[in-house]
């Protein structure tokens, strides 16, 4: 999901209200000290200043970029029912950012802001179904979603909204309940790109970014792979996280820039610093290739405890691991797989069913260790069946 420019269709007026306090404090606030009159209206509960704080710690404004202290904000103004709050926690989920990616939560997140008719959130609905993510694939819903907002960005298009043009060649390129016509997909994308290119030589990083994605991804053509990693480049080095994930996995693959691990464990360090928990399990897995255990082992914990269940799994095996060296490294182990067994990864479940079979971190107990690995095994994991099958178990 993507952060655009366009303003939600609805913005309640309850909402309006309760922000109007916190709007004027706001305009008589020093700049350095917006950060902190968010910070004591969104203690006090103010969706909006929770939303607005959110967005201070994705942008770094007043305040160092932190995406988990972003995820955290946005989560409690969405569930008050601030439909932007919404949108953005739906953002959080699909991309990672201060949480585990999640895309069935982020589906019903984004919905539940459409449902309340926010714009971006009928669009990422209809595309949701359309590609059955997060969701179970059904054209028909998608087309219903995409209808509703059409002829919205027809007409906000054509009045100069620049996402909507942006939206509009993306419609017409994909074939998204308009005709595929690829010149019309090139006119609103090459009005959108002038629009973005001004506010991008002024320093703006997400049009920096939304020109990356309309020169050089292939859902826009890739017309311009150069042009559009010059402007990724540019969003990356401004800090913006979405552009350094993305320019870590383009150096991973060598895809429209040279191939190189050293770069890509850069791009990402960076965007882990600030919280994307993706970024913090695939650094992990990098130095763990390395056979640099220390780094792996803090990597995959920053992940790990931020729930990411892989990383939770990939930490108890590091703990597996050093029980020869580590006193404490088998309660370690016992308590990792228990994490990731009570979210239901069958790993998790094999690796607990190892703690209580061999007493590794908690008291042995093989009736439990017997019922953590029929979980697993229920869910195709060969270890956990060839160890009930080493306990004659059916």
């Amino acid at each position: 999901m993507k952060k655009f420019l366009l303003s939600a269709l609805v913005v309640t007026l309850a909402m309006m209200m309760a922000s109007t306090a916190v709007a004027d404090k706001l305009r008589a606030t020093k700049a350095a000290q917006y950060s902190e009159v968010l910070q004591k209206a969104a203690e006090k509960g103010d969706a909006q200043a929770q939303f607005d704080l959110g967005q201070c710690y994705v942008h770094g404004k007043d305040v160092n970029r932190d995406l988990v202290k972003a995820f955290a904000w946005f989560k409690k103004a969405a569930e008050q029912g601030h439909v932007e709050a919404m949108f953005a926690l739906a953002d959080c989920y699909s991309e990672g950012f201060g949480t585990p990616e999640d895309m069935k939560t982020a589906f019903e997140w984004v919905k539940k802001s459409a449902e309340k008719g926010h714009a971006r959130g009928m669009v990422f609905t209809a595309l949701s179904y359309d590609l059955g993510m997060g969701t179970a694939k059904n054209t028909a819903k998608g087309k219903e979603w995409r209808a509703k907002v059409i002829e919205q960005f027809q007409k906000a298009a054509k009045e100069g909204d620049v996402e909507a043009q942006s939206y509009l060649g993306l419609f017409y390129r994909m074939g998204l309940g308009l005709p595929k016509d690829e010149a019309k997909a090139d006119e609103w994308d090459k009005k959108a790109a002038a629009q973005y290119k001004k506010l991008a030589d002024q320093g703006d990083e997400d049009a920096q970014y939304h020109l990356y994605e309309i020169y050089a991804t292939s859902l826009r053509g890739g017309k311009d792979i150069k042009q559009g990693i010059k402007w990724l480049e540019k969003a990356a080095e401004q800090g913006y996280v979405r552009a350094q994930f993305t320019l870590a996995k383009r150096h991973t693959k060598g895809d429209g820039v040279a191939r190189s691990n050293a770069k890509a464990i850069q791009w990402y360090s960076k965007a882990a610093d600030q919280g994307h928990v993706e970024a913090s399990y695939i650094l992990g897995h990098y130095y763990y290739q390395d056979k640099d255990i220390p780094e792996a082992f803090h990597w995959l914990t920053k992940a790990a405890e931020h729930g990411h269940v892989d990383a939770q799994c990939a930490v108890a095996m590091l703990y597996f691991m050093t029980r020869d060296v580590d006193d404490n490294a088998a309660a370690k182990a016992f308590e990792w797989s228990q994490k990731a067994a009570e979210q239901g990864h069958p790993t998790g479940q094999y690796n607990l069913g190892r703690c209580y079979e061999g007493g590794l971190g908690v008291e042995k107990d093989v009736d439990e260790a017997i019922t953590w690995y029929k979980l697993s095994a229920a869910q195709g994991d060969k270890p956990a069946r060839d160890a009930l099958k080493r306990l004659n178990v059916k």
